[in-house]
């Protein structure tokens, strides 16, 4: 049992474990199979013969994982409910799984039972895979339906007004940007299911999502849905629906930042580190560097030349015993120090517009 649910970890199955699992004298193991038989059903070419030794099952607690198990690969093995007709229920618990068996039917959605019903339309269907320093180029990628696992993706919304749209994804361990901000970021065990609510601005809306590993919805690819409260498409809105218009709506982005400046949001974290731990730009690029400091000590942050961490910290370390230390915001006169914001108190920010370095390299 062991071994089979290692290897469903791994997106694998192994059908002769599985056999000699539904053969076992404990009920709990034979259990155990049919639930692993409902979550591979897609990976294994005998389903329902190996459901069909749950009809003459003598222990009511296998019972009802058939009849759980009917009861979710109906969609998908639309033959599965002839298992469970000549089933002999054991006791109550089952007959009350056969009889709830009925209520999947038809949908039960009413005036009492709202259900959100999204429109078709508002799938974004378009997107660009990025690298992982996020700059996309002519060249790169395009990605047309559901994000085939784990990347950075990003495409765009054209929205003539001002508005509010829900981004909903099936993803447990994901972060979403929206026009160069962070607004959602989850890594669970659990939940995977995410309507996040966001602010679509009068102009050209960039959308990135960054799956990361490990902690997916499964073997399939997650579709992504931008909808308005009511789960329809939005008005006033142009989606990338080709690739033409996407790498048009690119085209159009990439102007906007060559004219703007690369937006980086960074900020203090636990530990005195920063986050994100490292940033990527182009040399000699314009950036936009929103520090924000959401932590109750005052923290500032500074752009050094390579290799000078070690100096510029043992000057710093002298300034903090100086009684003007906190007034020159504990930085030394250095020509290794490029660019620095103001000591910011909690909650404050700083926005600091320069140039970045020419050179390529690490800049501490």
């Amino acid at each position: 049992m062991e071994a089979i649910f290692v290897c469903e970890g791994l997106g694998e199955s192994r059908p002769a474990l599985l056999d000699h699992l539904l053969k076992s004298k404990s009920e709990l193991y034979r259990a155990a199979a049919v639930h692993v038989i409902r979550i591979q059903a897609d990976r294994l070419s005998n389903v329902e013969e190996l459901l069909a030794s749950v009809v003459t099952d003598p222990h009511p607690r296998v019972q009802v994982e058939g009849v759980a198990a009917v009861a979710h690969l109906r969609p998908t093995h639309p033959h599965a409910g002839h298992i469970l007709a000549n089933i002999v229920a054991k006791d109550d618990t089952v007959k009350k799984s056969l009889a709830y068996l009925d209520y999947g039917i038809k949908p039960a959605k009413g005036r009492s039972v709202p259900v959100l019903e999204v429109a078709p339309e508002s799938k974004l269907t378009h997107w660009l895979s990025l690298a992982e320093d996020g700059i996309a180029t002519a060249g790169m990628e395009v990605v047309t339906g559901s994000l085939p696992g784990a990347g950075l993706f990003r495409t765009f919304i054209q929205s003539d007004k001002a508005q509010p749209a829900i981004i909903a994804i099936n993803h447990k361990n994901l972060e979403i940007r929206l026009n160069d901000s962070l607004v959602f970021s989850q890594d669970s065990l659990w939940s995977g299911d995410q309507q996040v609510n966001v602010e679509l601005t009068p102009r050209l809306n960039v959308i990135e999502i960054a799956l990361n590993k490990g902690r997916g919805k499964g073997a399939g690819a997650p579709p992504v849905f931008l909808y308005d409260p009511v789960g329809q498409a939005l008005t006033g809105a142009k989606y990338a629906s080709d690739e033409t218009s996407l790498r048009a709506l690119a085209a159009q982005y990439e102007k906007f930042v060559a004219e703007r400046g690369s937006v980086i949001q960074i900020q203090a974290a636990a530990g005195l580190q920063f986050a994100p731990a490292q940033i990527r730009v182009t040399p000699g690029s314009k950036v936009r560097l929103v520090f924000s400091n959401p932590d109750v000590m005052m923290h500032n942050w500074a752009l050094l030349t390579p290799g000078s961490l070690e100096e510029v910290g043992a000057l710093a370390d002298q300034l903090a015993t100086q009684p003007d230390g906190m007034e020159k915001g504990y930085f030394p006169k250095s020509d290794k120090i490029l660019q620095a914001t103001k000591l910011l108190g909690p909650n404050a920010k700083e926005e600091l517009v320069f140039e970045a370095p020419k050179v390529p390299g690490e800049y501490p």
